[in-house]
């Protein structure tokens, strides 16, 4: 019997991964990926080789709790029969939590879209081995007040020239951060970056130097001044990797998919809505109309893989300095995740 071809789809997953042991995002040369890792797993269940594009290419180390990616496919299987066999095909460390058919032209790599990540320091003497992998320590109390004073200074639209990679190569430096909040809770401190995209290590450089501001160093008003002078010089170090998520990447017109399960802060739910039985929350507004060209976004080309090579300051992003030897190393010059950190 011969079967009739099927028309092709367009399938949107909502993707987590523990970042650790991944080289980024984006496929490379003999090392792992969490593109490679998923392109495998499809691509077993297509009985072909399947492409599967990002919303973001993260860094090597970063997590991500709701990444997006899609592929396309003329085969038969259902989203939920791609949800079951991803389960069994896919590595302990990442997960395919969400998956759905979306339209044929959306492309996601231009579609219009808000991302909302989030970077975590605890405050302890010790290390803490259940969040040493997913947070940066801080032996010193943050004034998490000043941290909140000081990113006031980087809402709305700028040119953050100032906290981007010395080695960026995007045309411009004007981005939008629609929210940026810092949050206590008990000994975790959460900063919060929302905005339709961000430039080569962005959110890291942000968290940087807000910590400064947190520790005591710099004066809350220094940020402005950090952001007029457009130098990388001028700014905080780019904190490590291992504390930023990709919480979650939201697009205009496609229904979100909640991410599973809490980010390690009990306030989780100040991001996704109010807990049951609380106060409601003022929902933040998603401002759409900025199109994500940005570095963290995948161009609609595939740029050619970027050699490796050593990147901007990268700092602990902890009171003590750099550590010798922990400093991430990522290829330079593309979109992130070839071992680079989107913001």
């Amino acid at each position: 019997m011969v079967r009739t071809p099927q028309p092709p789809r367009r399938i949107l997953l909502t993707v987590a991964y523990d970042g650790t042991n991944f080289s980024g995002w984006q496929v490379q040369p003999n090392v792992r990926t969490v593109q490679g890792e998923l392109e495998a797993a499809v691509s077993e269940m297509e009985g072909r080789r399947v492409r599967v594009r990002g919303a973001g290419r993260t860094d090597a180390g970063v997590h991500a709790l709701g990444q997006a990616a899609t592929f396309t496919t003329s085969g038969s299987i259902p989203p939920m029969g791609y949800l079951k066999g991803l389960v069994s095909l896919l590595p302990d460390d990442m997960a395919v939590t969400a998956i759905r058919q979306v339209p044929d032209h959306f492309v996601i790599q231009t579609w219009p879209v808000i991302k909302l990540y989030r970077y975590t320091f605890y405050e302890s003497v010790f290390r803490d081995p259940f969040l040493e992998r997913y947070a940066i320590r801080t032996h010193v109390h943050l004034d998490v007040d000043s941290m909140n004073r000081a990113a006031q200074y980087l809402l709305g639209a700028h040119d953050f020239s100032s906290f981007r990679a010395a080695d960026c190569e995007r045309k411009t430096a004007v981005r939008r951060i629609d929210q940026l909040t810092v949050t206590r809770s008990s000994n975790l401190v959460t900063l919060d970056v929302m905005g339709p995209g961000f430039l080569k290590n962005m959110v890291r450089i942000v968290a940087g130097t807000l910590l400064q501001v947190g520790l005591g160093r710099w004066p809350a008003t220094r940020i402005a001044d950090i952001l007029e002078a457009r130098d990388r010089t001028k700014g905080g170090p780019t904190a490590r990797a291992k504390g930023l998520c990709l919480v979650w990447v939201r697009y205009r017109d496609i229904e979100p998919a909640v991410p599973p399960g809490n980010w390690l802060d009990p306030t989780w739910p100040m991001i996704l809505g109010p807990a049951a039985g609380a106060a409601p929350e003022p929902a933040p507004i998603l401002d759409f109309t900025t199109k994500s060209a940005t570095w963290d976004d995948e161009p609609t080309a595939d740029p050619p893989d970027a050699p490796a090579g050593k990147r901007d300051d990268v700092s602990d992003g902890d009171p003590t300095g750099p550590r010798a030897g922990e400093h991430e190393s990522g290829p330079t010059g593309k979109p992130p995740g070839t071992g680079n950190e989107q913001p």
